[in-house]
């Protein structure tokens, strides 16, 4: 058994560190890593970020948004949150024993919680606890969140849509009325949590390896450039599977109508509708916002730079307005 402890509160460091194990396991390696973070938005690894949370009030409030390797919907992180992750190869990879340990745990708190069949645990139905997945090359990552005391009214807050008119097949997140555990227990707190968590999943185990990693493994190339990754814009954003997002606008000149298709974060066709513009000014704005990134300045600013006949400049002026006021 190894257990892994981390004073870090950095999301990007802890979904690092989290791969940097499961890359670097040994066949006959448990691995149980334990940790927290500052608040951060965490999405599922085939989700849509501008579908699942908002984006730019996050960005406004210094919230980091993430992705992390395994699927399942959006969660919301703050120090009142503790994550867990177990990592083994498949021969030694047991859901069931796995959700024990967390269930166990929280016995020793008079805290019954029970399984549910989309993962989550739960406290006198409400949700306290996710869990998602990666399975590759014979290994396994299983981690969760345990909502200890954490800020509900910002999980509230922060998880619902930029943007109701994008439609995905990207896997969207369901709603579930959460709970903190101290409301039905006030002793608990992280640290006492964890040991029990600890305790559980040692108990076969009469000499566990301890393992502190804030400082492991910080001159790894290959944790380094993991680390990297995880902050990357390309893995946060690029890697949204396609999507289409639909404006429509009414204008004193008339009603501007668009819908554009994007995948891997860029413009990859867009079909505009306008009795009030030119067909020729529609195929220019088309060509003009083609493979662009899905950002409303650098759309907005495309227009304002593009070359339009004076008949329509105000025209397009308003819709260029119109996308920057209304920032994606």
């Amino acid at each position: 058994m190894h257990v892994y402890l981390s004073n870090s509160t950095d999301i990007f460091t802890h979904l690092a560190r989290e791969e940097y194990l499961l890359n670097n396991l040994s066949p006959e390696q448990r691995i149980l890593y334990i940790w927290k973070s500052h608040d951060a938005i965490v999405i599922g690894k085939n989700q849509n970020p501008w579908k699942e949370c908002l984006v730019n009030d996050a960005r406004e409030k210094d919230i980091s948004i993430a992705r992390r390797l395994s699927g399942g919907g959006t969660v919301f992180h703050d120090e009142g949150n503790l994550n867990f992750s177990f990592i083994s190869y498949q021969h030694n990879y047991n859901f069931d024993s796995q959700i024990n340990v967390i269930k166990k745990a929280l016995r020793h708190f008079a805290l019954q919680l029970k399984l549910q069949k989309n993962n989550i645990l739960t406290m006198n139905g409400k949700k306290c606890s996710g869990n998602a997945f990666c399975h590759r090359k014979n290994r396994s990552l299983h981690h969760g969140t345990l909502l200890i005391n954490s800020k509900l009214d910002r999980i509230n807050h922060y998880l619902q849509p930029s943007i109701n008119s994008i439609k995905t097949h990207a896997i969207e997140s369901n709603p579930y009325p959460i709970i903190n555990l101290t409301k039905l227990n006030d002793s608990l707190t992280f640290d006492k949590v964890a040991e029990q968590i600890i305790a559980e999943f040692c108990k076969s185990d009469s000499s566990p390896e301890i393992h502190y990693v804030d400082k492991e493994g910080v001159g790894d190339s290959s944790l380094n450039i993991l680390s990297q990754k995880y902050r990357s814009k390309d893995w946060i954003f690029n890697e949204t599977p396609r999507f289409v997002m639909s404006l429509r606008k009414c204008f004193s000149w008339g009603i501007f109508d668009t819908e554009i298709q994007f995948n891997k974060g860029q413009v990859v066709t867009i079909k505009i509708d306008s009795a009030g513009l030119d067909k020729h000014v529609i195929k220019t704005m088309e060509e003009t916002l083609t493979h662009l990134p899905f950002d409303s300045n650098k759309l907005s600013n495309a227009l304002s730079a593009m070359k339009t006949p004076i008949d329509y400049q105000s025209h397009v002026s308003d819709i260029s307005r119109y996308i920057k006021l209304n920032p994606f």
